[in-house]
């Protein structure tokens, strides 16, 4: 939740809620380079890592999945 990619809310059956993927335009102005992105989502991570929020190996298993992602969408 701290590096978004998509709208979240719980209106959809209540139970999962409905996610709404950001637009290409939102995502390039939010993390203006997949580099941006990858650190912004390793902070996150590891803060909530060090603070007991996640255990250290999700920790690392979001950024991997950060680092592969296509965020912002590359052409």
């Amino acid at each position: 939740m701290d590096v978004p990619v998509a709208r979240n809310d719980g209106t959809n059956n209540g139970l999962y809620g409905h996610n709404e993927p950001f637009s290409a335009e939102k995502l390039l102005a939010l993390y203006p380079t997949h580099q941006a992105y990858v650190d912004k989502v390793t902070t996150a991570a590891q803060e909530a890592a060090r603070e007991g929020v996640i255990l250290p190996a999700l920790a690392e298993d979001y950024i991997g999945q950060a680092r592969v992602a296509n965020v912002p969408p590359m052409p």
